[in-house]
């Protein structure tokens, strides 16, 4: 029998059962420590099942494998192991049809989808599925994110990144249209890690399979508020995502994320596939309005997708992203442009890239931050923490 450890003592006055609902979908690739630590802490709640997607080549699924099973005997965990091939498309639209296969094996009522590198408040996501069942209307839920990050004196920072007051609005439009407008003119970040009820999720992730990561990225942040009505609860923390190591020396490490390894928009013109990639994500929004209702014309669709702020990860700025899509040399021209110029243009275009040290960490995100701290020696290795 496990003995009980400084997570279960933090939610030991909790009641977590509403978590019974809730499928946690974690996707991996290549990351042995990563999905072991997130695999530990979140096997710590009743979760009603956790699924996992590994694409990695067979000498880390092995790992993998021993790593699931471990945890399965410790916790009596209901996990579910999914094998896919490598990731090896260039622009990533194995990764999203590998999140949407998993998605439809979902069986509970709500689903999540998570990366290996978060950890979530199980307390918020009960609270999430509470609301949800009682407020039948809206589809989603979603609420703050942060982020730790290392000083350069090697304390831990918990942050915010960007103005999240904007977001105190939740996207409650009766009209399919008006909510995709709504969310234009808000700005909002991904809601690929909004908690959703299971059948609205699979019915997004059936879309995707002719996309690729950036425009999928895009599609995926919009979909859920095309389909329904999404709560933003503005009061709450939901999770703590590790980059801790995504800096070092002051250079950005590639290897820690799973996006920057992907060309940028900005490299799909040099490459000349821009033009495709779009003309499939058109179709995609195209076909998802004509399932509510909508007859687009293509001006339609183009005038819709020019609307589009898009997130930071896609593009380069969320104003200037408009002016280069319509100039394409201005792309080239603007990767040459020197940072602290860049960082003026867009303070002056209106684009926010603020962010805020959460000042009072409350316990769950503290013990989160110490449990990152004291098992980031098996990274070196990508060795399991089991």
């Amino acid at each position: 029998m496990r003995e009980p450890d400084f997570v279960d003592e933090c939610y030991a006055d909790k009641d977590l059962s509403l978590l019974k609902k809730l499928t946690l979908v974690i996707p991996t690739y290549n990351r042995n420590y990563y999905l072991s630590r997130c695999l530990w802490y979140h096997a710590h709640f009743p979760f009603g099942e956790i699924i996992v997607a590994d694409s990695s080549p067979e000498e880390k699924k092995v790992v993998n494998r021993e790593t699931v099973q471990k945890v399965r005997e410790m916790f009596g965990a209901n996990i579910r192991y999914l094998e896919y091939e490598p990731e090896t498309e260039k622009y990533g639209g194995d990764i999203y049809r590998k999140w949407g296969d998993a998605v439809q094996h979902v069986e509970t009522e709500y689903s999540l989808i998570t990366t290996d590198k978060q950890f979530h408040l199980p307390s918020v996501l009960a609270h999430g599925i509470k609301y949800l069942d009682i407020h039948q209307e809206y589809v989603s839920i979603d609420w703050i994110k942060c982020r730790i990050q290392i000083n350069k004196d090697k304390t831990p920072q918990i942050l915010i990144f960007r103005d999240h007051n904007f977001l105190t609005k939740s996207i409650i439009d009766e009209e399919p249209m008006k909510r995709y407008l709504h969310r234009c003119e808000l700005g909002i970040d991904s809601s690929v890690f909004s908690l959703y009820r299971q059948n609205t999720h699979k019915y997004i992730y059936n879309h995707v399979q002719n996309l690729d990561l950036r425009f999928g990225e895009i599609f995926l942040d919009i979909a859920g508020y095309i389909y329904g009505k999404a709560i933003f609860d503005s009061t709450k923390v939901s999770l703590l995502r590790d980059l801790t190591l995504l800096h070092v020396n002051g250079n950005i490490n590639r290897d820690e994320s799973s996006t920057m390894r992907y060309p940028n928009l900005r490299d799909y013109y040099s490459s000349g596939v821009y033009n495709d990639f779009q003309k499939n994500f058109l179709e995609t929004l195209k076909i998802v309005f004509y399932e509510h209702g909508y007859h687009l014309s293509q001006d339609e669709l183009n005038a819709l997708f020019y609307k589009l702020n898009t997130p930071k990860s896609i593009s380069a700025a969320l104003s200037l992203d408009r002016i280069l899509m319509k100039w394409r040399g201005c792309y080239l021209v603007w990767d040459y442009v020197p940072e602290r110029l860049k960082a003026l243009l867009k303070r002056g275009m209106g684009y926010s890239d603020k962010r805020w040290e959460l000042n009072i960490v409350p316990d769950e995100i503290q013990i989160i931050s110490e449990y990152i701290l004291d098992t980031i020696s098996n990274h070196q290795n990508d060795e399991p923490i089991l």
